[in-house]
């Protein structure tokens, strides 16, 4: 019997609350396939973030190169809920070899979306933050000079962002960055002070890591646009990928 057609229902599809039900009553088979009928109908990418994860998730339906396809969709969308989380997914994919190709560069630009880029609100996924920070490749990897790619520095940009998703760990991984650049006077800290005032007054580097500046959403935000600010301008970038 032919699949029922995705029908718009409120901000979403029946094919995708199909998937929902399923997955309720534990039914991963038809759960995977209501998802990415949703997913190919093109009404919301909810379906393809879900088909997408099961396929990169469960035993059972394991598809990388499926999982893959569904999450460079994500990634590529402008969905800023499921977005970042989209490009995580795509970059340890691109990264492991997983369902294609194994992608170094292309992989650090998903988890920079997944972290800094995918949207002006700085909706962001943490563990991409993490994944850039733990593996960032080199800039003759990245094919950019030594003055666009400052590794250290990028790294520790990278964990003060997935501090700021309630990440205690990369919290505590930037600390350990920041007090290593500071015994070793590294340049870096100077550019990390204010890359448009150098003589900005000392401790701002230090503050983009203070998990205190991030118990408010106001000032969560703040500190997400300075952070995402700081990492475009030294990489050069655009803002919003």
């Amino acid at each position: 019997m032919a699949a029922t057609a995705c029908a718009a229902v409120d901000d979403v599809d029946s094919c995708w609350k199909d998937g929902v039900l399923a997955e309720r009553r534990g039914d991963a088979a038809a759960a995977f396939a209501a998802y990415d009928r949703s997913c190919s109908a093109g009404l919301t990418i909810y379906g393809c973030y879900e088909a997408g994860k099961i396929a990169f998730l469960n035993p059972a339906l394991r598809d990388y190169r499926l999982a893959r396809k569904r999450m460079a969709r994500v990634c590529a969308s402008r969905d800023v809920g499921m977005g970042p989380y989209g490009c995580t997914y795509l970059g340890i994919m691109q990264r492991d070899g997983l369902g294609g190709e194994r992608l170094a560069g292309e992989s650090a630009y998903s988890f920079v979306r997944a972290c800094f880029t995918h949207n002006a609100d700085h909706n962001l996924d943490g563990r991409g933050c993490a994944a850039l920070g733990d593996g960032l490749p080199t800039a003759r990897v990245m094919g950019r000079s030594d003055a666009q790619w400052p590794h250290e520095y990028l790294r520790y940009l990278a964990y003060a962002m997935g501090c700021t998703d309630g990440m205690p760990a990369l919290c505590a991984k930037a600390g350990e960055i920041y007090r290593a650049g500071e015994a070793a006077s590294a340049d870096w800290l100077v550019l990390c002070e204010d890359p448009s005032a150098p003589r900005a007054p000392a401790g701002t580097c230090q503050m983009l890591a203070d998990p205190a500046l991030s118990a408010e959403n106001g000032q969560r935000q703040i500190l997400r646009r300075t952070l995402a600010g700081r990492f475009v301008t030294v990489t050069g970038l655009p803002a919003v990928r």
